[in-house]
């Protein structure tokens, strides 16, 4: 299965207040899908679990196009872009009627349950990772700088909702907690996206963020001072 295709239908919880598919969702259905095509190919999380291996999302970056509203049905689409001894890249579209609503690209980790350090993919699971290349977009992932002089700063604490199926902060609530704390209002046509360590339950750490003119970013970090996640957007 070189592309998995799923359609959903945007519900009342997917929106924000005006209707519209909420920005953080997009990265729950990117998740989903990632998860569900990697399952059926019998390369997914627990194929990797059995090797006592874990996939962890290291960067996404997508553009924004146009946005999906409530009851409306997306396709999301998904396919493996690269593999190269640790890392693969996942490229992502949505789209709606055939009209393209966004499209992203992401890298993956494969890393030990242990130590959560870098691990080759094994063999025997690349075998079943079909390669598309056809279908590949033409941009990458970006490593994101950070910044001296923040704006704004907040501390949170993690929460059982934040936490997921592997123990750790979702990808997801990192994304929430720092469009929360931008309460961003513009139309949002890119976001950069670094993951660069682990938070846990009950954890305290900090959100850090800056808006200029056509673009922001946000920081959060540990109590220890260090950065767990990184964001960058631009707007249209």
């Amino acid at each position: 299965m070189p592309i998995f295709k799923e359609t959903s239908r945007i519900k009342t919880y997917d929106v924000d207040k005006n209707g519209k598919l909420s920005v953080h969702q997009l990265f729950n259905f990117f998740q989903e899908a990632a998860y569900r095509h990697s399952v059926t190919g019998k390369f997914g999380q627990p194929d990797l679990a059995e090797l006592n291996l874990v996939w962890m999302l290291s960067r996404i970056s997508l553009t924004i196009s146009d946005v999906a509203h409530l009851g409306e049905d997306i396709e999301v689409n998904t396919w493996i872009r690269s593999i190269l001894g640790s890392l693969s890249e996942r490229d992502f579209g949505i789209t709606k009627k055939g009209k393209e609503l966004v499209k992203a690209t992401s890298m993956w980790a494969c890393l030990s349950k242990d130590t959560f350090k870098p691990t080759h993919i094994p063999p025997k699971l690349v075998a079943r990772m079909p390669i598309n290349t056809k279908n590949a977009y033409d941009f990458a992932t970006h490593k994101i700088t950070s910044l001296t002089d923040w704006e704004n700063s907040t501390t949170y604490q993690i929460v059982p909702s934040d936490v997921d199926m592997v123990n750790h902060t979702n990808n997801v609530a990192y994304v929430r907690m720092a469009l929360n704390t931008l309460r961003v209002e513009q139309p949002i046509a890119t976001i950069d996206v670094n993951f660069l360590r682990q938070s846990y339950l009950d954890d305290t750490v900090t959100i850090r963020t800056k808006t200029v003119d056509t673009s922001a970013k946000a920081e959060i970090v540990s109590d220890k001072e260090e950065v767990i996640f990184r964001m960058k957007l631009s707007f249209h």
